[in-house]
């Protein structure tokens, strides 16, 4: 599963601010999934370079396995994808290569050569509500995920977060109720 893309075309305000999201470019789980002996390479979830994306928050270039997902990775390559994000709307990204809400077993496996990556306008302060945060280079397990890993490699992985100087992204109407993301 080679160069594939998950990156919306729009973003709406229900998040207090511009929201869309872009998740498991690679795969996207939310079953029963056993990946075998399989080479899960160069999928973006978000922004790339050339075709920057509207998406606020992305996860899982390689795999996302969502909340209610079982996947189990045996004897194979997670490596050189992306969960990416840029301004005006990007402010956080999980997992370049996994992001697993649920339960994840990897064996004999490789999970390397991963970015998280955000490009951002807004200010980062968690105080404020506002923050722009890399996590999870290679993988990233929030506390709700269960995860066994035997016999495997998670290394050469990276994170990288910027603000740059700019306009900040477009605040939504006043009319639309503020509801809880990212």
């Amino acid at each position: 599963m080679t160069g594939n893309r998950a990156a919306p075309e729009t973003a709406v305000p229900v998040c207090g601010h511009l929201c869309a999201f872009a998740a498991g470019a690679g795969i996207n789980n939310a079953g029963t999934l056993t990946v075998r002996n399989t080479k899960i390479t160069g999928n973006v979830a978000g922004s790339t370079t050339s075709d920057p994306s509207v998406a606020s928050y992305a996860a899982g270039g390689g795999i996302m396995n969502a909340p209610q997902g079982a996947l189990t990775l045996l004897h194979s390559f997670v490596a050189g994808n992306r969960a990416a994000v840029s301004a005006p709307n990007g402010r956080n990204t999980d997992g370049g290569g996994i992001v697993s809400y649920g339960v994840l077993t990897v064996e004999d496996s490789v999970i390397g050569g991963n970015r998280s990556e955000v490009e951002a306008s807004v200010p980062s302060s968690f105080f404020s509500g506002l923050f722009t945060e890399a996590n999870g280079g290679g993988l990233y397990l929030p506390r709700s995920s269960s995860t066994t890993i035997t016999h495997s490699s998670i290394a050469g992985n990276s994170v990288h977060s910027t603000t740059r100087p700019g306009t900040p992204p477009p605040k939504p109407p006043a009319s639309t109720p503020k509801a809880r993301c990212c």
